[in-house]
């Protein structure tokens, strides 16, 4: 009982109950992905878990859609202006480290720094060994970040987190709490598994979002971003209140609101040109068919059938939440 651990599986163990631990978590070093956690990392464990539980096909199905995901994403950003990334810093926890001074973040090794790599984003914090780190809130400062990614849990929600970095002074003059750059992730995405694709392809949109104002996302992974409205609203005793920028994006990417915005001037002028087009060769192909079926009725006597074809943390375990 006395036995210091991070995990129970030792004692399963020893009660002849196996167990399995995603590789970037494992106690042992050894079995860790050199380098930190890649994409392939996240398909070789699915597809170990397809092995445990004997559904291999249904695993590759996964994988397929997965890598999908990451492709997305990646073209989303390639396409946007060399010098676009911005830096961020991602929030797990403000009450797990040992001192007041420090907040548990993403480091380089983990899932939170394949998802915003994957996003196009860069990790302020992608030199520190681990899933999560313990940093000092004047690093996190310091690097003046853009974004900041806050994970959101039922046990520590990410409005907590936010409401913390509004009363705490620190943080008054940081552009991005006063500017509200927040993207939320759930805490079921943020560490490795499938959902991970999905969550870099909407973290690419969200990004461009709170830099834009661009809403193009569908949520399929839970992140999102704060409404701004939320923090208007806030009370007048709030520390840090939240200051509206002038224009959409205030921190110099412009390269991404001019992508954006090519992108969103040009839309309406494509649906119209594609509905013109099908209206044209839709008329056609009826008068076409009208003359035919008319010169036919009147040669066979009506009958004319036809067919249809159907159209068819320098660490790697994180404190803030469960383990598996």
């Amino acid at each position: 009982a006395t036995t210091s651990y991070s995990t129970c599986r030792p004692q399963l163990h020893a009660h002849g109950i196996g167990t399995w631990l995603e590789p970037v978590s494992c106690e042992d070093s050894d079995l860790k992905p050199q380098g930190g956690a890649s994409e392939q990392t996240v398909y070789a464990a699915i597809r170990q878990i397809g092995d445990i539980f004997d559904v291999r096909p249904v695993a590759n199905q996964l994988v397929t859609s997965i890598r999908s995901d990451f492709a997305t994403a990646k073209r989303t950003m390639q396409g946007l202006p060399d010098g676009a990334a911005l830096k961020t810093v991602w929030l797990d926890c403000v009450d797990c480290c040992d001192t007041d001074t420090e907040l548990f973040v993403g480091a380089g090794t983990g899932a939170p720094n394949l998802i915003m790599q994957s996003a196009g984003l860069s990790n302020v914090f992608a030199d520190v060994s681990g899933s999560w780190a313990c940093v000092d809130i004047r690093n996190i400062i310091e690097s003046n970040p853009d974004i900041m990614v806050i994970v959101d849990a039922s046990w520590d929600s990410a409005m907590e987190k936010i409401e913390f970095l509004h009363n705490h002074s620190s943080f008054c003059n940081a552009r991005f709490v006063q500017h509200a750059d927040y993207i939320t992730i759930p805490f079921s995405a943020s560490t490795l598994g499938p959902r991970n694709g999905a969550a870099a392809l909407d973290m690419a949109a969200a990004a461009i979002h709170v830099t834009t104002g661009s809403i193009v996302m569908d949520f399929r992974s839970g992140v999102s971003f704060i409404d701004s409205a939320l923090l208007v609203e806030a009370p007048a005793a709030i520390r840090c209140p939240f200051q509206p920028p002038d224009r959409p994006s205030s921190r110099g990417s412009a390269g991404i609101q001019a992508s954006v915005n090519e992108s969103d001037n040009s839309l309406p002028w494509i649906i119209v040109a594609i509905i013109a087009v099908v209206a044209v060769v839709g008329v056609v192909a009826m008068y076409t068919y009208g003359r035919k079926v008319g010169h036919e009725q009147g040669v066979e006597e009506g009958l004319l059938r036809s067919q249809r074809p159907t159209a068819s943390k320098g660490s790697d375990i994180n404190p803030a939440g469960p383990q598996i």
